[in-house]
């Protein structure tokens, strides 16, 4: 009756979302997780591996002031995929909430379940293993976090599950590491490729040299680290303390953006200031996004990128790069970062 009841409550949340589950299962093919490729929402799966063995360091509660959060690392077979949902007005915690409910209806017990400051924000989310945009995206303002076990003891359980959820102004996000200790000598997926690759993601941005044969060699580092990071710091802007303007100088980051963005008419970017320790967290907050708004609207305005394809936040002084005792270490640290997003 319980499980009838859990399955009863799964489509429930998709007619509650007003959305229809998109099933991705491959043919023929195999699953042991506990929570399907069909999600109970319109998604489209962005990412996916599974190997054995391989470990996976699960987050047992929240990061407390410079504390890392609790983790527990487990061993076995490593399940990693991520899912993006079409959905302007859907929320993180419509995300989360069939998920965990049908984790609970198969007998997991929840262990950790909270929400961006309460999990511990930025200490908390960089700590994750998690995979890389822009099949994922996680904003660290607006996540939500759940593990949960089954089996086996607190110390040594038989299957762990990891949800992450995030959501931006257009889309949600949804990653899911699942580990089972019996599955350690279970072989991949087939079609996983190369073990080196966490994660099949999506494809690759045009080869430089198919972008612009004219582009120097700063554009083409920016775009080679596009490819394969999924971020890159646009280093060649500067901020002076306390200013949005944009110091006066050359912008090739810029330039080499709006010609992926060019090469690539459906791709979108996210742009994330930072800035460096002088002030309040809330207003250094203001400020990066701010200035993350900048580098937006010069995107906008020079290079006619259409406005829909770009969005701007900013986190503040939550993530240097430099330290903030040197005055070239506060200058690195006035910056934005570009991120691919899907």
């Amino acid at each position: 009756m319980a499980a009838g009841r859990g399955q009863r409550r799964w489509r429930l949340a998709a007619l509650a979302l007003g959305l229809l589950a998109v099933p991705l299962a491959l043919p023929g093919r195999a699953r042991a997780e506990v929570l399907p490729d069909d999600l109970p929402y319109a998604a489209r799966q962005t990412a996916t591996s599974r190997r054995a063995p391989d470990s996976y360091a699960f987050p047992t509660g929240p990061a407390t002031g410079a504390a890392a959060p609790p983790m527990q690392a487990i061993e076995g077979a490593i399940s990693r995929r991520a899912w993006v949902v079409p959905a302007s007005d859907v929320t993180s915690l419509q995300l989360l909430r069939p998920l965990r409910e049908r984790l609970q209806d198969n007998g997991f017990e929840v262990v950790l379940d909270c929400a961006a400051q309460r999990c511990g924000g930025f200490d908390f989310r960089f700590a994750l293993e998690v995979i890389e945009p822009p099949a994922m995206n996680v904003d660290l303002f607006d996540y939500r976090a759940l593990t949960a076990r089954r089996g086996g003891t607190a110390e040594a359980p038989a299957q762990m599950v990891f949800v992450l959820v995030s959501r931006s102004s257009s889309a949600g996000y949804v990653q899911v590491v699942e580990a089972d200790t019996k599955g350690a000598d279970t072989a991949p997926d087939p079609g996983d490729g190369d073990d080196d690759a966490p994660t099949k993601g999506l494809p690759a941005l045009p080869p430089i040299n198919s972008v612009t044969p004219k582009m120097d060699a700063a554009a083409a580092d920016v775009i080679a680290t596009l490819d394969r990071d999924g971020r890159v710091v646009l280093s060649d802007l500067r901020f002076a303390t306390g200013a949005v303007r944009l110091e006066d100088g050359p912008a090739t980051s810029l330039d080499a953006l709006a010609q992926v963005l060019a090469a690539r008419p459906t791709q979108r970017l996210l742009l994330v200031g930072h800035t460096d320790s002088e002030g309040s967290l809330d207003t250094n907050r203001t400020l990066s996004r701010q200035r993350a708004e900048a580098v937006r609207q010069r995107l906008i305005q020079a290079h006619g990128i259409a406005p829909d394809r770009i969005e701007a936040h900013g986190v503040g002084y939550l993530a240097p790069i430099a330290s903030n005792a040197t005055e070239d270490g506060r200058k690195a640290n006035r910056r934005v970062e570009a991120i691919l997003l899907p």
